[in-house]
């Protein structure tokens, strides 16, 4: 389960420093009720595709799951980031599967899986082939 982290208490990141959120409670992004003020606030601040970009590369270079994506950040619902972040992930997926320069270990890492998964997901890939 995810917690719930405010740009506030972040690291600078430089372009975290002109966003709309800062002057807002972290609350307002996390709940139900305030959700359609958060995604107004996100959709005027000059930063959110930075903002949203961050979440994107957060989420692929770790071991993430979509079911873990709260709140409001970039203009965008944690489902509709659900939703996105899960065709990033298949897309990602498929080519770290694709590329021929890396190792079976290689793409196990990349995939935070172990080799006998991937040598699977492989396996089952050729047979649909």
């Amino acid at each position: 389960m995810s917690t719930l982290v405010s740009l506030h208490q972040t690291a600078s990141h430089g372009w975290d420093q002109a966003a709309a959120c800062r002057s807002y409670p972290t609350e307002i992004f996390y709940d139900q009720t305030t959700e359609q003020e958060a995604v107004n606030i996100c959709r005027s601040c000059p930063v959110a595709a930075a903002c949203l970009n961050e979440e994107q590369q957060v989420f692929l270079s770790t071991a993430s799951e979509v079911e873990d994506v709260l709140g409001v950040r970039g203009g965008l619902t944690a489902g509709q980031r659900r939703v996105e972040l899960s065709h990033l992930k298949k897309y990602a997926e498929h080519h770290v599967l694709q590329d021929a320069m890396l190792t079976v270990a290689d793409r196990a890492v990349k995939l935070g899986v172990s080799k006998r998964t991937l040598q699977r997901r492989l396996a089952a890939a050729r047979c649909a082939a």
